[in-house]
């Protein structure tokens, strides 16, 4: 199910227009081999309403629930370890929880996306400590070292600045941020997009870091030990990064826009490589999904998935369970080899 804020603001957030030419198309069924069902355990204090999973280095799952400002420890076959969490401004509380990601010494790390950072025991039921770093709408985060967080935010755009770094990394040991990087182009008439923007993912596939943001006309991959750049993965055969007609002035070219328009959804990547969702109105309103392979070759749209939550143990891709309904059921797969 698509997050709240998606069905409100999608139509602003589209930002790019499909072209004639694409990759090499296949059905979901034919792409991916459904592997087993995981229904997360629900309680009267928990309530799973737009559940975002990861492999938790530990065993099981952590779980983010946003809407619910809400984290969850699983065993791996959905049974409820622990909870902590609820939406609000004060201690151990969430305004817009945006990650979970467990240390190498075990401790817990919450990312929320007003700038506090939170850290708490191995199995979350105390809070540590907290400080705050000066970034706001942080939409991801991953760990890249053993104290090192990296971070993705829609650039602080200004009318003296026309853009601004989405990466940011902290030291969690010093907690203080140490450096903000990468400023994407932006395409004419998108500044108020820009300024609207959330969705930016940051994912890990091997010794490789791949960045997404609804803006970005690329998959942007980092190294995973300096952050330096390896390579962007064009995709102008599924978006295109141009002129965003001003929906104040030019309504009907603006609608006409939206039509013809998709974003580029939460990236999630494994050891075989990275899926990209991508969404949209019109004949984009169903969940198609972009895989780029680690072992190189092109990559492959993939139709009529249903939508992507998460990475679960193994490195499984995890999906809504569309033959439930309810987003507590969802369903591990994984890539086939398919011959091209």
């Amino acid at each position: 199910m698509l997050p709240r804020f998606l069905l409100v603001v999608a139509p602003i957030l589209a930002h790019t227009a499909v072209v004639a030419q694409g990759p090499r198309a296949l059905d979901f069924e034919r792409a991916f081999q459904w592997l087993r069902p995981i229904q997360l355990a629900q309680t009267s204090q928990v309530l799973n309403v737009s559940p975002r999973v990861k492999q938790d280095p530990r065993g099981g799952l952590l779980v983010i629930d946003p809407p619910e400002g809400q984290v969850r420890l699983y065993e791996t076959n959905g049974r409820l370890k622990a909870h902590f969490g609820r939406r609000g401004q004060g201690p151990g509380e969430f305004r817009s929880l945006a990650s979970v990601v467990r240390a190498q010494s075990g401790v817990l790390w919450t990312i929320d996306g007003n700038g506090r950072l939170t850290v708490w025991s191995e199995d979350g039921k105390s809070r540590i400590d907290d400080f705050t770093i000066p970034l706001r709408n942080i939409t991801d985060a991953e760990l890249v070292g053993n104290d090192s967080l990296l971070l993705i935010t829609p650039p602080h755009v200004t009318r003296a600045s026309p853009s601004g770094p989405i990466l940011h990394l902290v030291d969690l040991k010093d907690r203080k941020l140490i450096r903000s990087f990468y400023e994407p182009a932006i395409p004419p008439g998108g500044k108020v997009v820009w300024g609207m923007l959330e969705g930016g993912s940051i994912s890990v596939s091997g010794d490789a870091i791949g960045v997404t943001s609804p803006l970005l006309d690329s998959l942007l991959i980092l190294s995973r030990s300096g952050l330096s750049k390896i390579a962007a993965k064009p995709l102008d055969f599924l978006t295109r990064n141009k002129e965003i007609p001003d929906p104040r002035v030019n309504r009907p070219g603006f609608l006409t826009w939206v039509r013809e328009s998709s974003w580029i959804g939460l990236m999630q990547g494994n050891e075989t490589g990275w899926l990209i969702p991508r969404s949209g109105y019109g004949e984009h309103t169903v969940n198609d999904l972009l895989f780029f392979p680690n072992a190189g070759g092109e990559p492959i749209l993939i139709r009529n998935g249903p939508p992507l939550v998460g990475i679960a143990s193994n490195g499984e891709f995890v999906f809504a369970n569309s033959a439930e309904m309810e987003p507590q059921h969802l369903r591990t797969a994984r890539f086939r080899s398919v011959d091209r």
